[in-house]
């Protein structure tokens, strides 16, 4: 084993090792190897009665897949790796380390860390930074060992030395340097990861590590759930493995009712002011255990989810509502209050209970493809079609009426299930509805084109200064999000502007990128990479944990389709930098054009989103620096893969024209924008800081 010994050597530092030998596969109670009595790496093992003879594995992209060195996974399968490292002097180090789904650690014998005995990785995939340890080497060679038990999503062991890691990807606080870079970037992913430190910034030790500060910790910690996941999925970003563990305890603690719907404790002196039923918590309450179904194939969590929507379809009501005296949580709270009951032919706005529950309702099925869900979404999806929409896409009168207490984000949640429900089953009835409400109802209507959207319908709860309701960016990206879906399962290619306008115009400009502190029980917490409710009507920035997660949740998203394959070829659908398997994007702005970079890696017909506001004289399409004429499809310019090769660079470029609108908010106040291209460069008159544009120039003057 002298090469490992050589390739594993360290030169005053830790340098983790790469090739192991692993011996498997055991049972996971057979009796384990005596490490402490060997020096070098054995060319065999007896365990149990079985010789095992040693095979060669390599980390990969800190990765050691044991299944195909063993035969594939298998509930409780057993492997040792092994390996030895050399160290100059006596010196300790920081391990980090995953696994599907259990491990235990040896250095020179002793046992330096040990999930066996517990509940295993808590996160999947694994990932490591899951679990960070310290461990001491000695002048000359150690010998570590790991042992590891299979799980049933997988057999794989990930490690890598701690100080190696990306803080930014993982878990724990990033530097400033981290911060200032994030915060000035307008690349999504980067914006992305400035967001996910934020997010973990919401969970405050003194309670438990339950999100605090914002609208009620239950509501919240479902929201957490869903965003932290979909962080995962888009970014690899890691959760660290004490937050997920206290977050599912305390999803179990808040779900641990007769119904399984997430609500804030009595018994709790700190959640008891806001112990209640909250319909809104429905749909909160199935995106976190949905998310746990997908990314972590968590039974527990399937069966909560089963039950909470047989309570749903067993108190839903005709109109759309859920009788609240019908739940098992109805005799455990403090002072409930009776809802008025179902009157057969009055409306009733019932977005904000089932309406928004839909879409959650929609992907819990599509994860476990029960039949009682489906039902349940059906029932709901008849309902909405008929009381909550119009055919010719007009907001329903009632919604808007000044007398009805009116959310926007239910409203739009309702759509946005309306419309998966539509494109789950096929039924293009409620794709049609959804498209026409979107573009005669929410397009620039509901929400601004400047990505103002009240958080009001109907009566303003909560006015500002002005009389204007307050602003909240979920229902932005909840509207960006209704256009991606329609562009990209529905054939309205030209809603693609929409949603990078409501993300560059919007959603970016409006993200915590300054420093800004709540009052927490023990002190001030800073927030950063966050996203709040608006008291002012284009600035202020702050964090509101739900909001931050519904906006983290449309970036997401948006992210994740910035670029998608089909059979004809790969799209690239917003001009943001990405990459996939095919190609890589790069995008660079100046005040007068844009210039979109497309990498190829492999061949294929490469179809290019043209932006419906660049003006046709200034496209300009080069291959490999060969001008080219762009054939369009719509609104794509087609590359085929025959003018393509490895390493051929496509470039579009566009001039960026500048204009004015304005808008005037519900009180008669005017806002004047400027705008370069799909971005606002400018705004009079000006809020206070932090505004989310720079006070607009007079024309002729602008930078």
């Amino acid at each position: 084993m002298s090469k490992n010994m050589q390739d594993n050597k360290t030169q005053g530092d830790f340098a983790f090792p790469k090739e192991w030998t692993v011996f498997g596969p055991v049972g996971k109670d057979d009796p384990e190897p005596d490490f402490g009595a060997m020096k070098d790496i054995p060319k065999e093992l007896t365990i149990a009665g079985n010789r095992l003879v040693g095979q060669n594995g390599m980390f990969e992209d800190n990765r050691l897949d044991l299944g195909a060195l063993l035969g594939g996974k298998g509930d409780y399968k057993t492997a040792y790796a092994v390996a030895t490292v050399e160290a100059d002097k006596d010196t300790e180090i920081e391990l980090g380390a995953g696994a599907d789904w259990w491990m235990k650690w040896w250095v020179n014998g002793e046992v330096v860390c040990d999930t066996t005995a517990s509940e295993g990785n808590f996160v999947w995939p694994p990932h490591p930074l899951n679990r960070r340890f310290t461990a001491r080497l000695q002048a000359g060679s150690n010998l570590v060992a790991v042992k590891v038990v299979s799980g049933v999503g997988g057999f794989v062991l990930a490690a890598a030395d701690a100080s190696s890691l990306n803080p930014c990807s993982g878990p724990g606080l990033a530097r400033q340097a981290d911060f200032e870079r994030l915060a000035a970037s307008k690349d999504l992913r980067d914006r992305l990861e400035l967001s996910a430190i934020g997010l973990m910034d919401i969970l405050v030790p003194e309670n438990d590590l339950m999100p605090t500060g914002g609208y009620e910790a239950a509501h919240d910690l479902g929201r957490w759930w869903d965003a932290a996941l979909r962080l995962e999925e888009a970014i690899g970003f890691v959760i660290p493995a004490e937050l997920e563990a206290a977050s599912l305890r305390n999803l179990q603690r808040l779900t641990d009712n007769p119904d399984r719907l997430l609500t804030n404790r009595p018994d709790v002196p700190w959640l008891k002011d806001k112990s209640r039923i909250n319909h809104h918590n429905f749909r909160e309450t199935l995106l976190a255990f949905g998310g746990l179904v997908r990314r972590r194939r968590n039974l527990w969590a399937r069966d909560a989810g089963l039950q909470l929507a047989q309570t749903m379809g067993r108190v839903l009501q005709a109109d759309g509502s859920f009788d609240s005296t019908e739940l098992g949580l109805w005799a455990t709270l403090p002072e409930p209050v009776a809802p008025d009951p179902a009157t057969p032919g009055v409306w009733r706005d019932t977005t904000g209970s089932s309406g928004r529950a839909l879409e959650a309702l929609v992907w819990f099925y599509e994860e476990t493809g029960c039949d009682e869900v489906a039902d349940v979404a059906s029932r709901i999806a008849a309902c909405h079609l008929a009381n909550s929409t119009n055919p010719d896409g007009s907001v329903r009168r009632e919604i808007v009426d000044p007398d009805n207490n009116g959310h926007n984000h239910s409203y739009h949640g309702t759509l946005r299930g309306l419309l998966l429900f539509g494109l789950l089953t096929g039924q293009r009835e409620y794709v049609d509805t959804v498209e026409a409400t979107y573009r005669n109802a929410v397009r620039h209507r509901l929400v601004k084109e400047s990505g103002w959207a009240p958080h009001d319908l109907g009566e303003t709860n909560f006015p500002n200064a002005h009389g204007d309701p307050v602003n909240e960016p979920s229902s932005t990206g909840d509207s960006a999000q209704l256009a991606l879906w329609l562009a990209l399962r529905a054939g309205c290619d030209d809603l693609l502007d929409d949603v990078e306008r409501l993300v560059r115009a919007r959603l970016l400009p409006s993200q915590c990128t300054e420093g800004f502190s709540i009052l927490s029980a023990s002190g001030l917490r800073p927030y950063i990479g966050a996203w709040a409710v608006f008291g002012q009507c284009h600035a202020g920035k702050g964090c509101t944990p739900d909001v931050h997660a519904a906006v983290i949740h449309t970036l997401c998203d948006v992210y994740q389709n910035i670029l998608t394959h089909t059979a004809s070829g790969v799209r690239v659908n917003l001009h943001f930098n990405a990459e996939n398997e095919w190609i890589r994007t790069t995008v660079t702005r100046d005040v007068h054009e844009a210039r979109l970079s497309v990498r190829v890696k492999q061949p294929e017909n490469v179809w290019i989103r043209i932006p419906g506001w660049a003006p046709e004289a200034s496209l300009r399409l080069c291959v490999d620096g060969r001008t080219l004429i762009p054939r369009r499809l719509g609104v794509f310019a087609w590359v085929p893969a025959s003018a393509l090769k490895a390493g051929s660079e496509i470039v579009l470029v566009y001039d960026l024209p500048e204009r004015q609108t304005q808008e005037t908010m519900p009180s008669g106040r005017t806002y004047t924008f400027a705008w370069r291209g799909d971005e606002i460069v400018g705004i009079s008159p000006q809020e206070y800081s932090p505004s989310f544009y720079p006070e607009r120039q007079q024309r002729g003057k602008q930078q």
